[in-house]
């Protein structure tokens, strides 16, 4: 099953969250955790919506997913 996200209008931390739903993970901490980050920097990234590119890919490839770029037509 494919699940799309977009992400157009939405906070690092509540991508994540979506993400996280269908997953093993139901919280930030056992996320963290799985991540090898401590808690409360991976808090305060998703809080601060400062969550390096790397970091991101790493958690959507923990929870399953990979990211699609598409350029908007210009109509």
């Amino acid at each position: 099953m494919t699940k799309t996200i977009n992400v157009a209008n939405m906070n690092i931390k509540n991508a994540v969250k979506i993400m996280m739903e269908d997953s093993q993970y139901k919280t930030f901490k056992q996320l963290a955790e799985a991540l090898d980050v401590p808690e409360t920097t991976f808090r305060s990234a998703l809080n601060n919506d400062a969550l390096r590119f790397r970091d991101l890919l790493k958690i959507m490839n923990l929870l399953g997913y990979s990211m699609k770029i598409e350029k908007d037509s210009l109509d």
